[in-house]
């Protein structure tokens, strides 16, 4: 396909929801994105993507998000799915940003915020680390000031504190089970 990819699950025309593998009972209700002739659409192609729509190349984006999520490993972000192929560092920074999109709200809110992460990742020569409550309060306040429409409703100090909590838990793990 030559256009990007969006799943919305608040458009789905027969209801259904996706829900979170570590937490079935909870609805993800993210929009989640990919570049196009992408085969996975994951947290972290929606960060690539959303680069892209900036102007980047995917090639680009991709490193970019590699480098900010610690992701040392030679995949293929828009390719890759990490459960299948068992790669535990790909699906541990997936889930981070997912819990962050997913403590967001979801919805446009959880767009914005992951936005305004793809903007923090671009900008980042470096590591953007989700576990610091500090780094995940700049892109939430961040995601208030690029789209204060969507993302008025957010507590930057306690969503902060919740995803950075939930993305040190996921750090921590040692495998996808």
């Amino acid at each position: 396909s030559t256009a990007s990819i969006i799943m919305d699950p608040s458009q789905d025309p027969e209801g259904r929801t996706a829900v979170e593998l570590d937490n079935p009972n909870e609805a993800f209700t993210g929009i989640l994105k990919a570049p196009a002739g992408s085969t996975v659409v994951t947290p972290l192609t929606t960060l690539v993507q959303q680069i892209v729509e900036t102007g980047s190349t995917v090639e680009v984006a991709e490193a970019a998000v590699k480098t900010a999520l610690g992701i040392t490993g030679d995949v293929e972000l828009t390719t890759l799915d990490p459960i299948a192929s068992d790669n535990v560092e790909v699906y541990k920074a997936g889930v981070q940003v997912a819990a962050l999109i997913s403590e967001s709200g979801g919805g446009e809110a959880g767009l914005a915020v992951s936005a305004a992460l793809a903007k923090t990742v671009q900008n980042s020569s470096g590591a953007v680390d989700l576990t610091d409550v500090d780094v995940v309060k700049a892109v939430i306040d961040t995601a208030i000031a690029d789209n204060p429409t969507a993302a008025a409703s957010l507590d930057s100090d306690s969503v902060a504190s919740s995803a950075a909590s939930q993305a040190a838990v996921i750090a921590a793990a040692t495998s996808i089970d």
